[in-house]
């Protein structure tokens, strides 16, 4: 139990490291351009400032004056906000613009964008050092390049895709534990699906356009891994590919919650 309690101490702790770096890399980027409060720059651009920032408005005026998330008033005769929110808006991080003045949603959309880069490379780097406990500061320095690479520094501005993004190194996490591949590759043979359901679960229900792409991901990761293991019990090898299929299906199905209402939306507005 003290050895398991001190492994999870330097996973966190490697998990702040690689959430640290980044986030001052983008802080310092921040205070360049003039981010608030150094300014009235803002990271915003092209889809993110003319489409996404009216939507995290509307979001935030209906926190504020406790109205439904079903429909909107806000343009045209109206539309249904669900829709909307199921695409743009289902993160639970984007709850915390309630606390915020209209006048800094702006504001709060940078940061958030800050937040969520510095999250991909907090998971990514507690992922690398769960997997090689002596890579020490490799470990971070690829998970910065993961939360910093060509595509983060691409499509930063669809603030909506960036959750999942950071679930995918859990995602491989999960998929290694059903496989019974602990800690520095080694074989536990302890399968355990949970982890893998779970951040499957939160991918799909921040947004599900990045989650189809968790899900293509996860079918190829789970093929990597069964060629890693090697030759198997045809018994093992059922019950593991079960076990996959199964916390699979778990998570979509409680992703359902999100996606279907909004897939009846989208499909009525056709």
């Amino acid at each position: 139990m003290h050895t398991l309690k001190k492994s999870a101490d330097r996973g966190a702790f490697w998990f702040w490291i690689g959430f640290l770096i980044p986030a001052v890399f983008m802080f310092l980027g921040f205070l360049a351009i003039g981010v608030w409060p150094f300014g009235d720059g803002t990271v915003l651009i092209i889809d993110s400032l003319h489409q996404y920032l009216p939507f995290y408005t509307d979001f935030h005026e209906k926190l504020v004056h406790h109205s439904s998330l079903l429909y909107s008033f806000s343009a045209g005769f109206g539309y249904n906000f669900w829709a909307t929110y199921a695409y743009y808006l289902a993160s639970p991080l984007n709850f915390l613009i309630g606390l915020v003045p209209t006048a800094n949603v702006c504001d709060f959309m940078d940061y958030l964008i800050l937040f969520k880069v510095a999250l991909c490379g907090g998971t990514m780097t507690w992922y690398l050092h769960r997997r090689n406990q002596k890579s020490g500061f490799l470990a971070p320095a690829f998970g910065t390049m993961y939360a910093l690479s060509f595509f983060m520094i691409g499509y930063y501005f669809n603030i909506m895709w960036l959750d999942s993004v950071a679930m995918l190194p859990l995602i491989m996490k999960g998929i290694e534990k059903i496989f019974g591949i602990g800690d520095n590759g080694s074989d536990t043979m302890r399968s355990d699906g949970r982890l893998y359901c779970l951040a499957l679960f939160y991918g799909l229900w921040c947004n599900y356009y990045i989650g189809f792409m968790l899900c293509l991901f996860a079918v190829l990761y789970y093929f990597v891994c069964l060629v890693d293991a090697g030759r198997m019990k045809p018994a093992l090898f059922a019950k593991r590919t079960l076990r996959f299929s199964w916390y699979s299906l778990l998570a979509g199905g409680m992703g359902g919650l999100v996606l279907i209402p909004a897939y009846r939306a989208l499909t009525a507005s056709e």
